[in-house]
Formats: C-alpha cells, structure tokens, sequence
C-alpha cells in the first residue's frame, strides 16, 4: 500500500466512528437527509411544517410578533433559515399559518359536541354561543386576544389576517344556521351575515371584556350568559 493510499484509508477510518454533531441532532431538517436522497417524504414535510407552527406560535404568544424573529423561529423550530423562508416567504404568512392552525384545533374541540347539536335554531344557537365563550376562556384564546390588542396598531395586517380567518370562520357558522332556519321556516331573511355580525358581537364582547380586565369567569356564568343574550338576539329576528 503506497503512502498516500494509506493516509486516505487512515482518514477514512477515522471518520466512520465520528460522533454526530449537536446541530444534526434532533432537528426537523435532518430528517429529510436520512433514509434515500431526492424529494423529502410526506411525512417529514409535515413534521417540518408542525415544528415550525408551533415554534411560531409559542413566539408570538410569549414574546411579541415584533420581537420574534424569523431567525429565532427557525432556530426554535430546529431548521434552517432557508427551509422556514422556503415555506413561509414572510413573518406575517407565517402568522396566518398559526391562526389557520388554532382554527383548526378550535374546530376539532367543538366537533366533538355536534351530535349534541338540537334541532331549533334558538337551541342551535345558545350551542354555539355556549362553544364560543368557552373557546374564549381558554389562556391561548386570550392571549390572542391580548397579542392583537397590543400589537394591531404597529402591524395592522395581524387583525386583517385574525379577521379573515378565526372570526370569518365563526361568522360562516352562524351564517349557515340562519339560512338554514330560514328555508326550513320558509321566513324571510334580509340579511345573514349582517345578523351573524350582531349574533357574534353580543356574545363575544362580554368575554372579550372580561379577559381585557383579568375578570375570571365560570362555566355557569358562560352558559347564563349565552342563553340570555341568544333570546336577545332572536327577539329582534324580524329585522334581520
């Protein structure tokens, strides 16, 4: 064996027993790297992707949309720069993924109550009152509510992407129940989305009071209240 064949041979040697680096354990990037090489699996796109929405959303909860940074995100999220830019072209994309997110878990939560739905619309409606004040009493909601409120003037755009997505998804829902009563009762109905609007700013603003002043509430108080405001709400139906 000459001797650069065996200074080859010894530095191959050597570096079969390496240990793994601390960067490559345990990040979501790495993944992809293992198993066979071209596009990463189905999978490890979704593990990525999860990382990444829950290291943003812990952020944006705790630190502040201002003061979480991309960077930071990706570094939480245990990937590169480059894959979080890749998915996520923007911080502001990246919060709607986390609002789309939260949606999305609302809507499994409440889900699991729509065999219980009743079949009149008062009944339908003090159901999804009852499910919305007590989505709105949850710490994640509130602090939300609370990230909105303190950061909404300098970044307008996270009440815009908050509108567009957790309340138009609360609004569809109410919109759906009214047109439905509607054609079952075969009554006139002017306008659904306007009532949804009222529907959702009665029950909603109660809570959303509450938690701006730290007032805890109970689940009976929350069941009260949804009732009442719902008998409200429907004695006005005729100018809706």
């Amino acid at each position: 064996m000459g001797v650069k064949r065996a200074a080859v041979v010894s530095r191959t040697r050597r570096g079969k027993g390496r240990a793994p680096t601390r960067q490559s354990q345990g990040q979501p990037d790495r993944a992809l790297a293992s198993g066979r090489r071209g596009r990463p699996t189905l999978e490890a796109v979704e593990s990525i992707n999860a990382a990444v929405i829950h290291a943003a959303h812990t952020m944006f909860l705790s630190d502040g949309y201002h003061t979480a940074s991309m960077e930071a995100i990706a570094r939480r999220a245990g990937v590169s720069k480059k894959t979080l830019y890749a998915r996520f072209a923007t911080k502001a994309e990246l919060f709607t993924a986390v609002v789309r997110d939260q949606v999305a878990r609302w809507s499994a939560h409440a889900g699991r109550f729509d065999h219980a739905l009743p079949s009149t619309l008062h009944e339908r409606l003090e159901h999804h009152a009852a499910m919305f004040l007590e989505a709105q009493a949850q710490p994640e909601t509130q602090a939300f509510e609370r990230l909105l409120l303190t950061e909404a003037r300098n970044f307008p755009e996270l009440a815009r992407i908050y509108q567009q997505t957790a309340v138009q998804f609360a609004l569809d829902i109410i919109v759906t129940e009214l047109e439905g009563a509607a054609a079952r009762e075969q009554r006139p109905l002017r306008d659904a989305r306007g009532a949804a609007h009222m529907f959702m700013s009665a029950v909603t603003s109660w809570s959303s009071l509450n938690s701006m002043l730290g007032v805890e509430t109970t689940a009976a108080e929350r069941r009260r209240v949804a009732k009442y405001r719902v008998a409200v709400f429907l004695e006005g139906r005729a100018a809706w």
